[in-house]
Parts: structure tokens; C-alpha cells; sequence
């Protein structure tokens, strides 16, 4: 939280090192099961993004991941799912079908995370 401190400090409120910084805080948190630390944070990230970005940038499959994966480790799997769908949409508006993080790689993720049925 000090990075994030100093960087608000040095920067503008809606500069892509603090989304940046707010998203790999999130992804911490969350690896370390502080999923009330992460949330805040993960959802401000995501804000920031789409502020600065735009809400159908490439650039936002990386916020909306954080998100969905706070979510689904929250137990929020109908908060993650349709993040998730988004996120497949843009990838496959963007990458090859072959690309390692393309739709097909992705959908296998979602499988596992929401299986059928």
C-alpha cells in the first residue's frame, strides 16, 4: 500500500501505474485469501481501466480477470460469471484461435471454475 501511496502522490488520480499498481495489490491480496483487501481494490482497478482505457480496450481482460477471480474465490460465482463471458468476448473479438489466451484456453478455464450442469 506504501507504492500505491507514493504513486498517488506523484501522479494523477487516473495514471495507468496506479491502475496497474491497484490490480497487482488486488492480485496479492487475493493470493493471500484477504479477499476483503482485494475486492476494494480489484473493483477500483477495473474502474480506473475503463476510465482511462475504455470499456472494450484489450487492456481490460486483465482488470475484469482480477475481478471475476475475487469473486469466485469470494464464493460469487454469479458476480464472476459474467465477467468472465465478457472477458472470452474481447479475446475472441482480438487473439487467434490458436493464441494461448484466446477463447478456447479461456473457455477450458470457465469449465473448470463453473462446471456444467
Amino acid at each position: 500500500m506504501r507504492a500505491l501511496a507514493i504513486l498517488e502522490k506523484r501522479f494523477s488520480p487516473d495514471h495507468p501505474d496506479i491502475e496497474q499498481t491497484l490490480d497487482h495489490l488486488a492480485v496479492l491480496y487475493g493470493s493471500q485469501g484477504h479477499y476483503d483487501r482485494a475486492l476494494p481494490l480489484a473493483l477500483r482497478a477495473l474502474a480506473l481501466r475503463e476510465k482511462t482505457a475504455g470499456a472494450d480496450h484489450p487492456l481490460m481482460v486483465k482488470s475484469l480477470e482480477t475481478l471475476a477471480t475475487v469473486y469466485v474465490h469470494q464464493g460469487e460465482y454469479t458476480r464472476a460469471e459474467p465477467l468472465y463471458q465478457h472477458v472470452l468476448a474481447m479475446q475472441e473479438k482480438t487473439l487467434p484461435l490458436d493464441h494461448p489466451r484466446s477463447c478456447g484456453q479461456s473457455q477450458q478455464s470457465c469449465k473448470t471454475v463453473f462446471p456444467p450442469g
